[in-house]
């Protein structure tokens, strides 16, 4: 057996380290490890300090990959992750740190040969303004309705941003989708500029706020002339002239149905017991329940004349 084993010993061995080299061959042929550069997008962890604001700077990342050929060719701009965390940051600080690479998960067998260790970035010294917040909808009620005002809990909000941001910042809007009905829900806060264009890189807080706007039955408006009822007499021989209301018509407000009903507006009784002269007095307006007047303290000014029928006019 040895006999034969060291026959022909070193074409044997020629034979297998050929063998060798022809299975590493294949191997490498198969699965070949290749390498290439990519930009791997820049991606923010951890929670910056509470008074300033990170923002990456717009640049490129390049990292070398290496692995399989399928793996590393199936990799696109910015599949490949750089961790940064932004818990170091502080004002005055341009760079920070890329702490690792990740890969996408279709390329889990991938290395890498980091070409950059920092990245540029801004730290902004945070600001915080607060803001009224404004109620925005079509006003336009079905027929005989109204919207009553929007009730907003809360009311204000604060941003948070960089200066150059918050200066653009008008107005904070929650815009409401009225569809004809009433409106309970909670909604979200949008900052805008002067041109009602929204600012972005602002923070809201809180981002929303509960809305109730109802629609409620609008009241109609009618326009009545003012009558004055008078008790007493004149003494003789004088007579009542006439009673003259200013204004002589007012505008009133209520139920369609009530004002109906009305052909005009009352004063309370005037007193005329024992004029001789004409007068004016002040006197108020008498209302039904559920009735208003558009304007005006609900007072008129009330001229009474009166004349002397013992000598006749010409």
């Amino acid at each position: 057996m040895i006999k034969v084993f060291r026959e022909n010993f070193v074409l044997k061995l020629i034979a297998l380290a050929t063998s060798i080299m022809i299975w590493f061959y294949v191997s490498s042929e198969r699965t070949p490890i290749i390498s290439r550069q990519v930009n791997a997008e820049v991606v923010l962890i951890g929670k910056a300090p509470d008074n300033v604001i990170v923002r990456v700077r717009p640049q490129g990342c390049p990292v070398e990959v290496s692995g399989p050929r399928s793996e590393v060719e199936s990799i696109n701009e910015s599949d490949v992750k750089a961790i940064v965390n932004q818990r170091s940051a502080r004002p005055g600080v341009s760079q920070l740190a890329i702490l690792r690479y990740e890969p996408p998960s279709t390329a889990r067998n991938i290395t890498f040969k980091e070409l950059k260790h920092l990245i540029s970035a801004d730290v902004f010294e945070k600001q915080i303004k607060p803001f009224r917040i404004e109620p925005s909808y079509d006003d336009a009620a079905p027929f005989g309705r109204k919207y009553s005002p929007a009730k907003l809990v809360p009311a204000r909000a604060e941003i948070t941003g960089i200066k150059e941001d918050i200066q653009r910042v008008a107005k904070l809007v929650v815009n409401i989708e009225t569809r004809g009905g009433s409106v309970r829900d909670d909604l979200i806060v949008h900052a805008l500029d002067k041109d009602g264009v929204l600012v972005e890189g602002v923070g809201i807080d809180p981002i929303k706020t509960h809305v109730e706007l109802n629609l409620v039955e609008a009241p109609a408006t009618r326009t009545l002339l003012v009558s004055v009822a008078h008790t007493g007499r004149v003494p003789g021989p004088y007579e009542l002239v006439a009673l003259m209301p200013e204004p002589n018509q007012v505008t009133v407000v209520g139920k369609p149905e009530i004002l109906a009903q009305m052909t005009n507006v009352s004063t309370i009784p005037v007193n005329v017991e024992g004029l001789t002269t004409e007068i004016t007095r002040e006197v108020p307006l008498q209302l039904p329940s559920n009735v208003t007047l558009q304007d005006g303290s609900g007072i008129v000014k009330v001229t009474i004349r009166v004349r002397d029928i013992s000598h006749p006019t010409p």
